[in-house]
Formats: C-alpha cells, structure tokens, sequence
C-alpha cells in the first residue's frame, strides 16, 4: 500500500510551524548571545575589581593565576625552593618616638609604596608590612627558576630608590631613612594558613627564619646574601668580601657576603662610604649601652669617642679590662646632654681595645654634635 500524499494545506501549515521554530531558535539563540556577552563584561569588571584590590599587595601575574585556578586558594602547603627577602630601616624605632603617630605614619606610607612598587617591578611578591620591614618572595606562588638573581636584581633597585625617597621626606622637612636588606635561598613550605573567615599567603620554615637573621646583622645601605643565594644566583655577583657570624638558633657558623652588584646592571652597583674619620682633639665621653631584640640594656658603660664621620665612629670602653662588644651588637650611644644616636659594631679592634661603629640612626642634636666635632662649628 503505497503511503497518503499530504494535502496542499497541510503542507502548509507544517511549513509555518517550521519556520516558527527557527524563528523561536534564533531568538533564543540571540538572547543567549546576549546574556553571554553581558556575563563575559561583568566577569571583566570583577576580575579587574580584584585586580586592583589584591594587586597592592601582589604581581598582576599571581593575581591572574590565582583567578585562573581556584586550586590556588585552597588551605595546605607544597615545598617549593625560593629566596626570601627582608628590609627594615636602621634607627626607625628611635625616629618614631620623636615624631608624633601622623607624621609615622606619612613618612611610612610613601617609604614603603614606593618600595612595593620596585619589588613588584621585579617579579616579587610582597607577604607582609612588618611596620618598617618588608618581607618578600621570589619564586612563590608563581614558580621562577632565576629566583635568586631576581631578589638580588630587586634590593639592589631598592637601595637605588631611597635617595629619591629621601629626597623627598626631606622636603616635608623629615630625617633621611637607611634601609638594611638580608636574603637568603632555600626550601620552605608555602600555601594559604588561616581560616575560612581570614586566610593569608605565606612560607614556613628554616629558610625564613635565616633571612631575618641575615637581615638583622645589615646596617643602612647594605645588602647581604647567605651562600645559598649567591650559588642559586649564578656568575656575576659582586660582592665586597665575607663575614662569618653566628645567628641565634643556628647549628654554627655562617658565611654571609655583602652584595654591591651584578654584571649586567652596573647601574645599580652600590657605591661604598669612603667619608674618613676625623681625629678628636681629646676623647669625648659618651655612654655606650647594648640593644637586644629592640630593648636597651639597662646597664650603659661609660667609653669615649675618639674618631667620627658623618656615618662612623671608634669608640672605646672606659674600663681597661671590660670585653669588647661582639661583632654586629646594636648600641645606643649617648654624648653629654642627652644627645643619643644608634650604631653597630662593624670591626673589633682588641690590641687598641677599639671597635668601629657605623652610626645607623642620629637624632638632629647628635647631627648637630658631629657636625661641631668635624668641622669645628
């Protein structure tokens, strides 16, 4: 039985319901399109929100990674080799207890944005503001394999930009500022710590602990590296000599080395303090006592002033037969009328029962005194 041939109506009638349908699609189809567009244009101004929010803290490229893979902001850590980097100014402790909290607080919202914004510059990421210290990493959360040269790349850029910093802080009639940097290289467990309400980015572990360290034993203007840094590095380091030291909690000895360059930004070589010290006509006495961890000892010995510049001093104890201080001991030195300032140890001399000190913070009235002694007026 062959099959029913369809009316001409009906034939009809199912060609305008078809045509119906593609009409219906094609609407559907262009709302969709357009539901698409607007939900691509609210994803933009969301990404660029966040974006701008958390790119004070890192680089546009952790940022990015972070919105690309939601893995990312999980809890939990992962072993990652990195170097850490730590800065903190000389002396700023002492600043802050003469300046009222504004002017603090002035002076260390432009110091530490116009620091943030070198290290950034540089591929780092900044973890925290710790007052005036800064610590940063090189190498998490975006893995670099020339972590190492890049944070050397940075503190030297960072040194670089303290004279336009104090240039500036002197024009708001403010102090100049000395900033000391430590770095170190090593493995660290690194991962998001906290809670569900607060998270925070971080690295745990000895690596971290060892930059602070290194970091402490820096005076105004340097930078020092532990070995690990400079053999992560690579060739074209240049660095002044080496210095053994023994950080608290270590295991024994370390061999630290300031840091003046690299080859291929000769731009950035640290220039050295080659300002010599001036002879006094007789000793001045002035009471020398030690700092730990921020507190000063309450047990100040007297001593004398023998030679001074506008950025060192040798001293001498009182006492023939008190011990000399050890080797990067903060003091707190004080010249007659409460005139103080802040040094630290760089160089013993036992035969003269000497020390060489570099002055990391002076207050305007020891400025003032060391200005009479030298010149004369």
């Amino acid at each position: 039985m062959s099959d029913a041939i369809p009316d001409l109506d009906s034939l009809q009638q199912r060609i305008i319901e078809l045509e119906q349908r593609c009409q219906d699609l094609e609407t559907i189809l262009e709302i969709t399109a357009e539901h698409a567009d607007s939900i691509e244009i609210e994803l933009e101004k969301r990404n660029e929100l966040l974006q701008s929010i958390f790119g004070r803290y890192v680089t546009k490229e952790v940022v990015e990674q972070l919105l690309s893979s939601p893995e990312a902001l999980r809890f939990g850590g992962e072993r990652r080799q990195l170097t850490i980097l730590c800065s903190d100014l000389r002396g700023f402790t002492a600043l802050a207890e003469r300046l009222p909290a504004e002017d603090i607080i002035r002076i260390l919202t432009y110091y530490l944005g116009s620091m943030a914004g070198v290290i950034m510059a540089r591929g780092g990421t900044v973890n925290l503001f710790l007052g005036d210290g800064i610590l940063v990493y090189f190498g998490a959360p975006v893995p670099s394999h020339d972590h190492a040269r890049r944070a050397l790349g940075c503190a030297l850029a960072m040194q670089a930009a303290m004279p336009e910093v104090n240039r500036t802080l002197m024009q708001w009639g403010y102090p100049a500022l000395e900033m000391g940097i430590g770095l170190n290289t090593g493995e660290a467990v690194v991962g998001n710590v906290g809670s569900e309400q607060r998270a925070q980015y971080g690295a745990i572990g000895a690596a971290v602990n060892l930059a602070f360290r290194i970091e402490s034993y820096t005076t105004g203007g340097g930078i020092l590296a532990s070995a690990a840094t400079l053999s992560c590095a690579g060739a074209g380091v240049q660095v002044a000599d080496e210095m053994t030291v023994f950080p608290k909690g270590s295991r024994g000895p370390l061999t630290i080395y300031p840091i003046c360059g690299l080859d291929e930004e000769p731009a950035l070589q640290l220039v050295r303090d080659t300002s010599r010290l001036s002879e006094l006509a007789s000793p001045l006495p002035v009471r020398i006592a030690e700092l730990h961890e921020k507190e000063i000892s309450l047990d100040s010995l007297a001593g004398w002033l023998r030679q001074v510049g506008p950025r060192a001093a040798v001293l001498g104890f009182d006492l023939p037969d008190h011990a000399l201080p050890a080797l990067f001991t903060n003091l707190r030195l004080e010249l007659p009328g409460s005139v103080e300032a802040y040094a630290k140890v760089k160089r013993l001399m036992p035969e003269q029962r000497l020390f060489y000190v570099s002055l990391t913070q002076v207050s305007p009235e020891f400025e003032r005194a060391l200005h009479k002694l030298i010149h004369g007026s």
